[in-house]
């Protein structure tokens, strides 16, 4: 008995579970939240890779400590580039100068395979615990039959299958997100106990045009540190130039990264380097800055990763996005990390 209970937070709960359990041994156990040990749920049994969860799954998040349930889900083909000798200074420094455009380089390996990832809502109360944005789902509203602007549903997600530990809710309140209400029915004494009302299939048709495009996910590990990236399409707008009275047309993609300590060091993000391609003016444009999103997370062994949500803006419906962080350690050894090349794209029978 003393087994199925945890002591302390609820971000010590979930790193007792991550580490401590296998996927196998997690089934059955209890969870409690708070000192005051307030059971909120039992862990179910895990599903292998090739198997989705489905929508209204309620589950623990491995690595972000919240408390979530899946709205939806998509398979996405991974691209996954490791550099496998980057050690030397020199080579480092040479490879940022002359490479950094083309983000080519003659010592990677490239691994291809299909993941499962889930768009989803977090549950507030866990915001404390979160080192991820908590504002995962955006999308084009118009206004004025052309002109739109880009919109974003609180407390959401992107999680890859990975992550989830399943588990069955033992309180009335599962999710305390406004949202919850308007998308499922919950009685915890049925079986599935949360029920997708149609609101969350008519979202999905009227607001998300890439939920049933093929996605691909871009990874790149540089240093043990992995840069992950998602795109996707919101969506095509069109605004009045001032000057020339021209119809300009916007393509807009949003994109999720992930960034991952696999190895020992502490890392501090203290600078970003991102590189646009557009196909219509054939032109590289970059952006630099301190931080990303006014933040400068550390990547510990103990916190392994952040999370964040991003927009790029074009004028052609074809372009590619890449770039480098600037990472730091204790001693001020400066580190750069590749952010995998995503191309962008869009549908065109659909969203032109």
């Amino acid at each position: 008995m003393a087994k199925d209970i945890f002591r302390g937070g609820f971000r010590h709960i979930c790193r007792r579970i991550y580490a401590d359990l296998s996927a196998e041994g997690q089934c059955g156990k209890r969870f409690y939240t708070t000192s005051r040990l307030k059971e909120f749920g039992k862990c179910e049994e895990a599903k292998s890779a090739d198997i989705p969860y489905d929508p209204g799954q309620l589950f623990l998040h491995k690595s972000f400590f919240y408390r979530g349930i899946i709205l939806f889900s998509w398979n996405s083909r991974i691209l996954d580039i490791t550099h496998v000798n980057t050690s030397d200074k020199h080579k480092e420094k040479s490879s940022k100068q002359t490479d950094v455009k083309s983000h080519h380089s003659d010592t990677k390996r490239i691994k291809r395979s299909f993941q499962q990832y889930y768009m989803v809502l977090s549950d507030p109360r866990d915001s404390p615990y979160k080192r991820n944005q908590v504002a995962a789902m955006h999308y084009l509203q118009d206004r004025n039959g052309v002109s739109a602007t880009v919109c974003k549903v609180s407390n959401t997600d992107i999680v890859n299958h990975d992550d989830i530990i399943p588990y069955t809710s033992t309180e009335e309140i599962p999710i305390a997100n406004e949202v919850f209400k308007s998308y499922f029915d919950y009685d915890k004494d049925k079986v599935p106990a949360c029920r997708v009302k149609p609101e969350l299939n008519i979202t999905i048709q009227t607001h998300i045009p890439w939920s049933d495009m093929d996605n691909v996910v871009y990874k790149e590990t540089t240093k043990h540190i992995q840069v992950t990236c998602i795109p996707f399409f919101l969506g095509a707008s069109q605004y009045t130039e001032m000057k020339t009275s021209k119809p300009i047309k916007t393509f807009t993609w949003m994109y999720c990264v992930r960034i991952e300590n696999l190895g020992m060091d502490i890392l501090q993000l203290r600078n970003r380097e991102w590189f646009v391609f557009c196909t219509s003016t054939s032109k590289i444009n970059t952006e630099r800055g301190p931080s990303i999103e006014g933040q400068e997370p550390i990547l510990s062994p103990d916190t392994k990763c952040y999370q964040y949500v991003s927009l790029v803006h074009l004028n052609s419906p074809r372009g590619s996005l890449w770039g480098n962080y600037t990472m730091v350690r204790p001693d001020g050894t400066e580190v750069i990390i590749r952010i995998p090349r995503m191309e962008l794209r869009c549908d065109n029978a659909r969203n032109l």
